[in-house]
């Protein structure tokens, strides 16, 4: 492990010096919503998909990939476009479950 370590990190430690020694970060940091994004995301969530888009008719409640795909859709509900796992989380957080709207 030592020897892999320092066959690793030898040439960053050349350039960097101590700075070298130090942890790079993992991964990039997570995106944030805001909790007014998320409110309007979770208003737009206890809605039905066809009260929201005609397109939609028959649709009895929403799944995160389809509440992804609209958000993503359109721009101007100003909501971004978060991914199904970050909806997911999201509704998770609130204790939301889409199947029990």
């Amino acid at each position: 492990m030592v020897v892999l370590d320092v066959y690793v990190r030898g040439p960053r430690i050349a350039e960097q010096r101590l700075d070298g020694l130090k942890d790079r970060p993992k991964c990039p940091p997570p995106r944030q919503y805001h909790a007014d994004i998320q409110a309007r995301l979770l208003l737009l969530a206890c809605q039905k998909p066809a009260e929201v888009d005609p397109t939609r008719a028959g649709q009895t409640h929403w799944t995160a990939r389809d509440l992804a795909q609209y958000v993503a859709a359109h721009p101007e509900l100003g909501l971004g476009s978060p991914s199904k796992s970050t909806i997911g989380v999201i509704l998770k957080r609130h204790q939301v479950r889409l199947d029990r709207l």
